[in-house]
């Protein structure tokens, strides 16, 4: 522990000293050795020292110095024993009501590693109780840069310079993704709680950013009886509906709602493509007709020029249950149909004319199984998808070798929807699906990945809809904004067509709330998340964009989400970005967390703005999960920045029935000025010392 300072001459300032400490229930704990290991330069690494001592005095508290030689500072374990024994001297309640702000990364000061590794948790209870009682909060980075904002922020909160206001101003985020209903309802629940208190609560929910248009529709349209594209040339997408009930097809412009109808005749099973077969800036309209089935079923297909004039028929092998895609099979910028033959296991290609090009075999193919096209393995070759109701084949370009999507899948009834294509923001391959369920729709967009870890792989993303996708479901893709960006979904159900940007909802997120969070008091995020950010919301680098120096409002922000308080394993941590950012507090969990957990957790910001200081809320939170059962969320969950934010480092506590009793928590008004020189530490034979010139 750093006593107090050493003159040049030896002596020392005992006197007081131990008063100091009895007085001490903030300890501010680090290890100058292994911190100067990589804080360079070393001048500068001297300043993350004397800011932490500032921060630890403006805390009625003190400094401990770790030496690196001693075997038990190397384990979280070896560290609580240490800092036991020096709770002696502390606050006669600093190990029921302390706090312990930690200097540095886990290679600092080491962070736990069962049963979760990252977690903090070991220097909540220095008697290895299973109740939390210290505060623990850790400042984190690998450099001055990273970590010096952090002790920046807690210096002029502590002195009054920047400020927390508890029923300030609120923004509460829900995203959308494998559960949104549950994180939209705790979010709301939240919102309601607290907005009576608070002079302004923001909400945003990802799922409100999904249309970028919505039309109702009186039709009823099956997955395949609909194609969209610009038929118009006019750079903007139009929908193409087969209403087989009126023998007609009809074009929409979803942009102005107009609606023009033109009948056809002796379609019975149909489906409904849009090709680019000419240099023409419009598509062309495909019909496609199955009349028969067995081992030479006989069908048609029509192509349509605008406005919607017959160019030519074929006779072509098409089935009932047979499937079609467009693809540019040949890379002449140009596009050929794609027709699945159930019967004989096959894919024929067909020229835009309906000529037979090449017949592809492939495994079994079940009736009515759903067919796209795209790069799916990023090698540049086209690579077919069939879905069906059992399982997501992938047949891998040039040589159409089978791959599995989704080997053991039961869920798609041929009232769901389907489509395919290099329509991912990156320009790869994606198939989406929309599975209309009792729990709520929700579209699944896939794609395809290779690590080194598990080899390839099949990855998705869920955004719910918010309200229930009647069957049955009509979904394709198209660039229909005509603003140059990747496709967008097309989907009809319920009597509402549907434009949905999927792809670039994370993008329009990320506009949306990065102006709004400088000046809160209060950040909430509910969804998923990894180490690096909050997933399709808001990563480290976006992070790196935003600074909450432009108020002098420090937010306390709750990252309710799996893995975004992860630190150990990454360098590029999304938590270490906030707070370099300048958080007053970053809260989040170091590895998946459960949902049910989280959404009680919320009640910890509940408790935030009805007066409990961040840190206690944050604890009684731990130790109520605790009592029922649920220690891994404390376990997981760390807390980033002064554990003792908004409080002055005297001890809280709450009364039995949890009404806040703060002790010493205003300093006195009165003020002594003293002329003290920074010290400067220097290695003695009694370990690192600070000494003062003069």
């Amino acid at each position: 522990m750093l006593s107090a300072a050493y003159f040049e001459d030896g002596s020392d300032l005992d006197e007081g000293t131990m008063s100091i400490l009895s007085d001490a229930n903030y300890l501010l704990v680090t290890n100058p050795a292994r911190l100067f290991d990589v804080m360079v330069p070393r001048e500068d690494a001297d300043t993350l020292l004397v800011k932490g001592a500032t921060l630890a005095s403006l805390k009625t508290g003190v400094v401990a110095f770790l030496d690196p030689d001693d075997p038990f500072t190397s384990s979280s374990g070896g560290v609580r024993f240490i800092l036991n024994n020096m709770a002696d001297d502390l606050h006669p309640r600093f190990r029921t009501n302390g706090y312990i702000a930690i200097l540095g990364e886990n290679y600092v000061i080491p962070t736990g590693i069962y049963p979760v590794t990252g977690s903090d948790q070991d220097y909540t209870n220095l008697e290895g109780g299973d109740l939390p009682n210290i505060i623990v909060g850790r400042f984190i980075g690998d450099s001055v840069s990273e970590i010096m904002p952090q002790l920046d922020t807690a210096i002029g909160m502590a002195r009054g310079e920047l400020v927390n206001d508890p029923t300030g101003s609120a923004l509460l985020i829900s995203g959308g993704y494998n559960g949104e209903e549950a994180f939209l309802s705790n979010t709301e629940d939240l919102r309601v709680s607290i907005e009576p208190k608070m002079d302004s609560v923001t909400t945003h929910h990802i799922h409100e950013l999904l249309n970028l248009s919505t039309m109702e529709l009186d039709l009823q349209v099956l997955d395949g009886w609909m194609a969209a594209g610009d038929l118009d040339g006019d750079g903007k997408g139009e929908v193409a509906v087969l209403d087989l009930l009126n023998s007609s097809v009809q074009i929409i412009h979803p942009d102005t709602e107009a609606r023009e109808t033109h009948s056809i005749s002796g379609v019975l099973n149909g489906r409904i493509l849009a090709a680019q077969i000419d240099e023409d800036p419009e598509l062309e309209i495909i019909i496609l007709n199955g009349i028969g089935s067995g081992t030479q079923p006989v069908g048609s297909m029509k192509v349509y020029d605008q406005p919607f004039t017959l160019l030519w028929t074929r006779q072509i092998i098409y089935g009932i249950g047979s499937e079609a895609c467009v693809l540019d099979f040949d890379d002449d910028g140009l596009d050929e149909v794609a027709v699945t033959e159930p019967d004989t296991d096959e894919i024929h290609i067909l020229s835009r004319t309906g000529q037979l090009l090449e017949t592809i075999a492939v495994n079994h193919i079940r009736t009515f199984a759903r067919i796209g096209f795209a790069d799916m393995n990023g090698d540049g070759y086209g690579d077919f998808i069939i879905c069906d109701d059992q399982r997501v084949l992938g047949y891998a370009g040039p040589d159409w070798t089978r791959f599995y999507l989704l080997p053991n899948w039961n869920g798609f009834p041929s009232t769901s929807g389907f489509t395919a294509g290099d329509i991912g923001s990156d320009g790869g391959g994606r198939f989406v699906i929309i599975h209309p369920d009792s729990a709520g729709s929700t579209i699944s967009s896939y794609c395809y990945r290779y690590s080194e870890e598990h080899g390839w792989e099949t990855y998705y993303g869920a955004v719910s809809l918010m309200a229930f996708a009647v069957p049955p479901v009509a979904l394709t893709h198209a660039e229909m904004m005509g603003d140059g960006g990747p496709p967008e979904l097309v989907l009809i159900s319920n009597g509402l067509l549907r434009i949905i940007d999927l792809e670039r909802i994370p993008d329009r997120f990320r506009d949306l709330i990065s102006p709004e969070m400088p000046g809160k008091d209060i950040i909430f995020y509910r969804d998923h998340g990894s180490e690096t950010e909050w997933i399709s919301v808001i990563n480290s680098s976006s992070m790196a964009n935003i600074s909450f120096d432009s108020s002098i409002h420090r937010p306390v922000i709750f990252g309710s989400a799996c893995s975004t308080g992860n630190f150990v394993e990454t360098d590029d941590s999304f938590a270490e970005a906030c707070m370099k950012a300048g958080a007053g507090v970053y809260i989040g969990a170091t590895i998946p967390s459960y949902r049910n957990l989280n959404n009680f957790a919320s009640r910890m910001i509940k408790d935030f703005v009805n007066g409990t200081p961040i840190g206690l809320a944050f604890r009684e939170v731990e130790r109520s999960l605790i009592d029922r059962g649920s220690r891994c969320w404390a376990d997981k969950y760390n807390l980033y920045g002064d554990p003792a934010f908004g409080t002055d480092g005297r001890p809280v506590t709450l009364s039995r029935v949890n009404t806040l009793k703060l002790f010493h928590m205003i300093r006195s008004q009165g003020s002594i000025e003293l002329n003290v020189a920074e010290p400067e530490f220097r290695e003695t034979g009694e370990g690192l010392q600070a000494v003062l010139e003069g």
